[in-house]
């Protein structure tokens, strides 16, 4: 079963605020982007350490500025990791990228796999990293796990619903109630992840 980046999008433009908060005397910009149907905070960070933030509509700025104080650290710590690695020159470039982050990922992913397989003690067989263009993760019927080498790059809790995706579609080869039932077991909110993953695209 295949995570894909893309999915048809119906839901009417967004307010888009470009504006920044203060971390320890620094103005971080960020993109705010204010929308009627979006009902939590949301915080991505992109390889060129751009930072978005998703909020409703109606969402104050003091309630805003709160929850990226919360996340302050986690931010921070991104903008930092991506802020070292060489800027990216032109798409020629991603396959060099892949090769510099496949063997991070590859660590990463099976950490995480094995944290969150303590829960479910699925039987897989071999996890692979993988460059492609549109997919996250798959899951093949002879138990091997795929991840695109970019789940290195996106914030944890999306890395973590993506990971329990494929795991899940050990038991469960579809995307029926069962198999959503058994992804809430450790990722009680992946819908609103899925929404998030789904607004990502490529990352550049």
């Amino acid at each position: 079963m295949l995570l894909s980046f893309f999915t048809k999008n119906n839901t009417k433009k967004p307010s888009i605020i470009t504006t920044s908060v203060n971390f320890n005397g620094e103005e971080v910009p960020y993109i705010l982007k204010l929308h009627d149907r979006t009902r939590h905070i949301r915080i991505t960070i992109y390889r060129n350490g751009k930072i978005s933030v998703s909020a409703p509509l109606r969402a104050s700025k003091d309630f805003i500025e709160k929850s990226l104080a919360e996340k302050k650290d986690w931010i921070l710590l991104k903008r930092e990791y991506y802020h070292s690695l060489p800027p990216l020159i032109s798409t020629v470039e991603i396959k060099k990228e892949y090769e510099q982050h496949k063997e991070h990922a590859l660590h990463f992913v099976k950490k995480k796999i094995q944290e969150i397989n303590a829960t479910y003690n699925f039987t897989y067989n071999k996890v692979h990293i993988k460059n492609q263009k549109t997919v996250w993760g798959s899951c093949s019927r002879h138990g091997n796990l795929n991840f695109n080498y970019k789940i290195a790059l996106i914030r944890d809790e999306l890395a973590d619903y993506i990971v329990t995706h494929e795991l899940c579609h050990l038991k469960e080869f579809n995307h029926g109630e069962k198999f959503w039932g058994l992804v809430a077991q450790t990722i009680p909110q992946h819908k609103e992840l899925r929404k998030e993953l789904k607004t990502i695209g490529k990352i550049s």
